[in-house]
């Protein structure tokens, strides 16, 4: 028996609260000395957090 699919991860914004699955809708960034960064589509901020 094979475990159910599971779903894509949701992330939400905390600055402007817009959610939606993971995946292309979100923007990704290279920040110099980070790395990819995921960012806000609505706003822009970076302060997004995954829920499952």
């Amino acid at each position: 028996m094979s475990a159910p699919a599971a779903e894509p991860a949701t992330l939400v914004c905390h600055a402007c609260r817009f959610s939606a699955p993971a995946g292309d809708e979100w923007d990704k960034i290279e920040v110099t000395g980070v790395g990819t960064m995921t960012r806000c589509p609505k706003c822009g901020s970076t302060r997004v957090e995954h829920k499952r």
